[in-house]
């Protein structure tokens, strides 16, 4: 019976990679523009939880520092230092954010946009500031990239408007995101290579 217990947990983990696989290789048919690069998060350090992680890929595999990295959910951070086997990747849930990433959020019939200021782990979700006090958008709205800088193309999905407040100056909204991705659940990535012209 302890054996059969084991196959069947052994199973389950099998069947949860499976399932992560899949998602991924669906993502490998959008954003045709790039080259991508499948990984397995190999490092994990506890004391840098959500500021980085170790993928099994590097610059022998066309890795290269500040190729934005994806998974299934939808996008996780950029790549910050390689080596030739190996990559590290700044996660988005890093607290010290050391550019402001440019968003825009989907309204009835246009895109707002805005810049991701700060993320909380403990609710796992952006802050996006800078949007105009009269533009109004539903909760549940799409956040994506802009595609503005060098680092992140146009359309990844950040994840989903919670809600919304005022800046102390009552200027302008403060948009609290969820994010699409579970930091705290993180297996195999996918790299966006550069196509070299």
């Amino acid at each position: 019976n302890d054996n059969i217990e084991s196959i069947i947990s052994s199973n389950d983990n099998l069947e949860s990679e499976i399932k992560k696989l899949k998602d991924s290789l669906e993502l490998n048919t959008l954003l045709s523009d790039k080259i991508k690069v499948n990984a397995t998060i190999v490092l994990r350090n506890i004391g840098y939880w959500y500021e980085e992680v170790t993928i099994d890929k590097g610059s022998k595999d066309g890795v290269g520092k500040d190729m934005a990295v994806i998974n299934s959910k939808g996008l996780v951070g950029r790549i910050s230092k390689v080596s030739n086997h190996y990559s590290t990747i700044r996660l988005l849930s890093n607290d010290n954010m050391d550019n402001k990433i440019s968003v825009k959020i989907k309204t009835d019939d246009d895109y707002v946009y805005g810049l991701i200021s700060k993320y909380d782990s403990k609710t796992n979700t952006y802050t996006v500031e800078g949007i105009s006090q009269s533009v109004v958008f539903s909760e549940g709205a799409d956040v994506v990239t802009t595609g503005m800088g060098t680092i992140f193309p146009s359309g990844l999905l950040v994840g989903k408007v919670r809600g919304t407040t005022t800046d102390n100056f009552d200027l302008s909204k403060v948009v609290e995101v969820e994010s699409s991705v579970d930091f705290n659940d993180l297996d195999y990535v996918t790299v966006l290579k550069r196509e070299s012209k």
